[in-house]
């Protein structure tokens, strides 16, 4: 439902934003494009996954704290 002083909703295209790389079908993707980069989603978890898997390795590789002797 509009409210009263409010500009009708406008579509995505509309609006310039070009939505046919999100396509459905693999091969209307430009070639060397890979599709796995257009899922903002699976990006998203991707790049979660790997930043764990760098915080893991450099947790890893840092020494272990030393103590101080306590006086």
């Amino acid at each position: 439902e509009q409210g009263a002083g409010h500009a009708p909703l406008r579509t995505a295209a509309e609006l310039g934003f070009d939505d046919t790389r999100y396509g459905a079908r693999q091969n209307a993707l430009p070639a060397g494009e890979n599709p796995a980069g257009l899922d903002p989603v699976g990006r998203s978890l991707f790049r979660e996954e790997r930043r764990a898997a760098l915080e893991a390795q450099t947790h890893a590789q840092e020494p272990a704290p030393q103590q101080r002797p306590e006086e």
